[in-house]
């Protein structure tokens, strides 16, 4: 396989802003009320020992606008969120997403080939952490289970 990606997406939606009445009766715009979750997963990433290239980049959670399908050449280090195209030009109608990412392959703008990463509309991280530090290894060929 090479130059695929894929998703499982939650099939309801949920509010995570939504505009409140700031109350004073006047015509001011409304504040944004901004909401918060939490969630809990496993991963279990690892490198068959027998492929060559190494065939991943690394998995995702996302928060997205929508469930569209990604734009045409989100595979490898796009991870399913972006392209080529919407990384150069970034724009408020295009990466309406958040996502933590769980890097497996370092590109020119990763810390390393073991991380994770807030992406904030584009998959060059805003905030970054070694996973090495938590004792997870995203980019060895022993699978092991981790909930972060």
């Amino acid at each position: 396989m090479v130059n695929k990606f894929g998703s499982v997406l939650l099939q309801c939606r949920f509010t995570m802003w939504r505009c409140v009445d700031n109350g004073s009766g006047s015509a001011t715009a409304p504040r944004v009320q901004v909401m918060s979750f939490n969630s809990t997963f496993s991963i279990n990433v690892f490198h068959l020992l027998d492929s060559s290239p190494w065939p991943d980049e690394g998995l995702t959670f996302v928060v997205a606008s929508s469930r569209d399908k990604p734009s045409p050449g989100s595979y490898g280090g796009y991870l399913g969120l972006t392209n080529a195209t919407h990384e150069a030009n970034p724009t408020p109608a295009r990466n309406h997403f958040v996502a933590v990412e769980f890097d497996t392959m370092k590109q020119d703008y990763d810390p390393s080939d073991n991380h994770v990463g807030l992406n904030v509309g584009s998959v060059m991280s805003v905030k970054t952490a070694n996973l090495t530090v938590f004792r997870i290894t995203t980019n060895s060929s022993n699978p092991t289970n981790y909930t972060p």
